[in-house]
């Protein structure tokens, strides 16, 4: 009857089932997360901020370990709930950076349609959907990438900035101008993606910061 549909729903906002961890679904999350006590010890979240040039950019850690591996499995094995979790995470830290509250727009650096295709979903846009949740700022959506690159890993310093050349453009610029806009994608090694939409940006009058899950060691 419809009474005890009604009180199944008021029962689950009163007394809501505990949530398991989005990364390893394995224990309950700690208060105020996405994910347990044991995640956040075994990749060894650290927030930090480096520079870009004269731009200001932050990650979570290191390019490395279990950090790595977790980044693998979310761009080649699916692993959208822990892409989510990150995002989340992000959201928490950026809304207490105070070197970012000034921002206008997330950036989440675009995939070429034939690569989105494979993958299923672009990592750098869940991260950006999932940091608003926590923390409200606009998605800027107006980026694309008209050139279907090969992967950046696999390319040299100076391969990697070739491959890149031309790859992304804005739609609307307009709306850039004075704008400061956070550039977010899951890694940021040797920093080519990140200042060649960077660039791009301020050519249009906006200006730069970036937030990565990691960075390459430094």
């Amino acid at each position: 009857m419809w009474w005890q549909e009604l009180s199944k729903e008021l029962s689950r906002l009163l007394f809501p089932s505990p949530q398991f961890c989005l990364i390893c679904r394995r224990y309950l999350q700690d208060e105020g997360l996405p994910i347990c006590g044991h995640c956040v010890i075994e990749y060894g979240f650290n927030w930090k901020c480096f520079t870009s040039g004269d731009d200001l950019c932050f990650s979570f850690g290191l390019f490395q370990g279990r950090l790595k591996e977790l980044l693998h499995v979310i761009k080649y094995q699916g692993g959208f709930d822990a892409c989510r979790a990150l995002g989340l995470l992000l959201g928490l830290a950026i809304r207490e950076e105070s070197r970012l509250q000034d921002a206008n727009y997330l950036l989440p650096v675009p995939l070429h349609s034939e690569r989105l295709a494979k993958r299923g979903f672009n990592q750098a846009e869940v991260l950006a959907d999932n940091i608003i949740k926590i923390w409200k700022r606009k998605v800027f959506r107006k980026a694309v990438r008209i050139k279907n690159t090969v992967p950046q890993s696999d390319l040299s310093f100076k391969q990697r900035i070739r491959n890149l050349d031309g790859a992304f453009w804005i739609v609307e610029p307009t709306l850039l101008n004075g704008k400061h806009v956070i550039i977010i994608d899951d890694i940021y090694t040797t920093g080519t993606t990140y200042r060649q939409l960077s660039r791009l940006i301020k050519s249009f009058g906006g200006r730069t910061s970036g937030v990565f899950v990691c960075s390459g060691p430094r």
